[in-house]
């Protein structure tokens, strides 16, 4: 049996803004949260999943607790995208 070679997507450092869902506008507004941009960096994606789980009832605490680690990047992406169904 043949070894296939394994190759591994990047680690993302910067995401679809999950506020406008990459377009840079909200109702015809530039987005607030990228600026127009349609890309944010980890940190900013990764306090609007926090924000997102908050305002959703999650424990403060423990939201708390995850803002002072920096979460894995690929787990952020997949909070992202779930999130973004979710408000479809």
């Amino acid at each position: 049996m043949r070894h296939l070679p394994i190759i591994l997507s990047p680690i993302p450092t910067r995401y679809h803004c999950p506020q406008c869902n990459g377009n840079g506008e909200i109702n015809q507004e530039i987005c607030p949260l990228c600026s127009g941009a349609k890309w944010v960096d980890i940190s900013t994606a990764t306090n609007w999943v926090l924000d997102m789980m908050e305002s959703q009832g999650c424990d403060t605490s423990e939201i708390n607790e995850l803002r002072e680690t920096t979460p894995d990047p690929l787990t952020l992406g997949l909070f992202l995208e779930l999130l973004s169904r979710v408000n479809k």
